[in-house]
C-alpha cells in the first residue's frame, strides 16, 4: 500500500543478480509505446524476473515473466505455497520493483493487495488510519470514513487503537478502504483473511461487483476460487507463469503441480 511504504517495505527481500539467461516467458502483448497505444489502459509486467537469498541460497521467485491485464478482466494466478504468487503480487501492487524487467501501470489505478494484514499504523487509531489514507490518496476523508464504517460495521471499534483490536480488523480495513476509494485493479494474494463470516459475504459480493467495473488478478492455491471468480488462468509454478487456454486445462495442470514433491498447497 503505497500509502505507508515504510511499513510494507518490511517484507521486502535482497535481491540477487540474475545469472545469465531467464525462464519461459509469457506474453500478450508488446509493451513498448506503439503497444500502449493499441491496447489502451493495462497493467502489465514486462519480462520480470525477480531473485533473493533465502538461507544462503539464491531462489528465483519470478523467471522472466511477462503479462497483461486490461479493464473488466479476471485474471487468476494458481499457484503452489512458495510458487512467487505473493512476489507477483506486490509487484503489480507497486510494493516492489523488479531486478529486471518492468512493471507498467498506463492509466489504471492500482489498489494495494486486497485482504493485506499489513499497511496501516498500529499505534494509531481506525479512524485517524482512514483518514490518513484519504489524504495521501487526495480524497474526502469523512466520505472514505463513511464508506469503510458502512462496510465493515466496525461501530465504536472505529476509535480504538488499531493495535488493540483482533488481527483481522486491519484486513477488514484494508479492503473496504480500498473498496472505497474506487481503483480501476485490484490484486489479491489469497482470499477470505478473517473468520467473520457476515463480512466475508459482503466482500465476496463485492468481488463479483468488482469484477464488473475493474480488473482484478487474483493468485490462489484455490482451483475452486479461480473458478469462481476469474476468466482467464495461468499457473506459476517455481517463477515460471504459463498461460492455458482454459480453466479447466490450468487446474490440470496445477495439480500436477502440486504433486510434485516438495509442493505445499497454498490459499
Amino acid at each position: 500500500m503505497a500509502v505507508l511504504a515504510g511499513v510494507l517495505r518490511a517484507g521486502q527481500r535482497t535481491r540477487h543478480a540474475p545469472p545469465g539467461g531467464a525462464g519461459v516467458t509469457v506474453a500478450a502483448d508488446k509493451l513498448d509505446d506503439a503497444g500502449r497505444a493499441e491496447t489502451g489502459r493495462m497493467v502489465a509486467l514486462d519480462h520480470v524476473t525477480v531473485q533473493y537469498y533465502q538461507r544462503s541460497r539464491v531462489v528465483t521467485a519470478l523467471s522472466d515473466v511477462s503479462f497483461i491485464v486490461h479493464p473488466g478482466q479476471s485474471v487468476g494466478i494458481l499457484g503452489t505455497k512458495g510458487s512467487g504468487k505473493t512476489t507477483l503480487i506486490r509487484l503489480l501492487a507497486k510494493l516492489e520493483q523488479p531486478m529486471t524487467g518492468r512493471v507498467v501501470h498506463h492509466n489504471m489505478t492500482a489498489s494495494w493487495p486486497l485482504w493485506a494484514r499489513t499497511g496501516l499504523i498500529r499505534g494509531m487509531t481506525v479512524r485517524d488510519n482512514i483518514r490518513f489514507t484519504a489524504q495521501l490518496y487526495g480524497r474526502a476523508a469523512p466520505d472514505l470514513i463513511r464508506s469503510v464504517d458502512d462496510f465493515a460495521g466496525l461501530g465504536a471499534s472505529m476509535d480504538r487503537l488499531l493495535g488493540d483490536l483482533p488481527a483481522s480488523t486491519m484486513a477488514k480495513v484494508m479492503f473496504s478502504a480500498a473498496v472505497g476509494l474506487d481503483f480501476d485493479f485490484y490484486p489479491i494474494d489469497g482470499l477470505n483473511a478473517t473468520s467473520d463470516l457476515e463480512f466475508r459475504r459482503k466482500a465476496d459480493e463485492t468481488l463479483q461487483m468488482l469484477r464488473r467495473r475493474a480488473a482484478i488478478v487474483l493468485a490462489t492455491g484455490r482451483a475452486a476460487a479461480i473458478k469462481q471468480y476469474c476468466d482467464v488462468a495461468y499457473v506459476l509454478h517455481r517463477g515460471v507463469l504459463t498461460h492455458h487456454d482454459t480453466i479447466d486445462k490450468a487446474i490440470r495442470y496445477f495439480r500436477t503441480c502440486s504433486a510434485e514433491p516438495g509442493e505445499e498447497a497454498a490459499s
